[in-house]
């Protein structure tokens, strides 16, 4: 799984290249996010979206993302919502500085990893079914 060192610090991991505790680092992390975001104002659909783009990002990053909704009048709880606002998040005076904790986010890896990896789960599931 890819995880930071600075992510696997936090659960204790030593040695990233074990896969092992690899893999262990990257469930803690995935535990943690779906603990993170697990409020009656997101529903499971999106729950998993704020998950992977978490994982991906970095949860600061979408607490920052989620901080620009706010500011646009977005809705703060619909990942498809929230993508609309990432685009402000790398020009330049869109946003005021404050809202951005995290520095200018450019956002389209994480809006295609997110994407990716829902498409493959939905393509997992078709095979399953044949």
């Amino acid at each position: 799984m890819q995880v930071l060192p600075s992510t696997a610090k936090k659960f204790d991991i030593v040695d990233l290249y074990d896969p092992e505790q690899n893999i262990k680092a990257g469930t803690l992390f995935i535990k943690r996010l779906t603990s993170l975001y697990n409020s009656h104002e997101i529903d499971s659909v999106n729950r998993v979206k704020f998950i992977l783009a978490a994982y991906n990002a970095g949860e600061g990053r979408v607490e920052d993302i989620r901080r620009a909704a706010d500011y646009k009048k977005i809705n703060r709880f619909e990942w498809d919502s929230l993508k609309q606002v990432i685009p402000y998040m790398s020009i330049h005076g869109e946003l005021p500085e404050e809202l951005l904790r995290h520095g200018k986010f450019k956002g389209t890896e994480t809006i295609n990893f997110v994407d990716e990896i829902l498409n493959r789960y939905e393509n997992y599931k078709m095979l399953v079914k044949k």
